[in-house]
């Protein structure tokens, strides 16, 4: 650190975009998503798609990831009585190792808050609004 103090952080550009793609069967859809960094040196695009069957209060969802320059990721997970649970893999590009990637494990819980009029305001997780 020395005498100077000053701590730079580089602007980083971000484009987003996606399209839920409804399907003939009323319970499944396939929610599509695309993410672009650039920080003025380099990119890195991000393209998600997953099937997602729900049914009243239940979700189940299967999907995969893909990174051009990075990684690709399989990932599933589903929706029971407000309690979400997920499993990824991800298995870095760079080499065809079997042991070079990483595991993500997400539990989430979901509640109503009913400020006003009941079912009005769910809150939960922006990670899967």
């Amino acid at each position: 650190m020395g005498e100077v103090k000053d701590f730079q952080i580089d602007r980083t550009y971000y484009l987003t975009g996606g399209y839920n793609i409804r399907l003939r069967n009323p319970f499944l859809s396939i929610p599509a998503s695309v993410l672009a960094r650039y920080d003025g040196n380099a990119y890195r695009a991000d393209v998600t798609a997953r099937l997602v069957y729900s049914h009243e209060k239940k979700v189940l969802y299967a999907g995969v990831g893909y990174s051009p320059t990075n990684s690709v990721t399989a990932f599933v997970g589903g929706s029971f009585h407000g309690i979400n649970v997920g499993y990824s893999y991800e298995m870095y590009t760079g080499t065809a190792d079997p042991g070079n990637g990483s595991h993500e494990l997400i539990v989430s819980y979901s509640t109503d808050i009913n400020l006003q009029k009941k079912g009005r305001n769910k809150h939960k997780s922006v990670r899967f609004l």
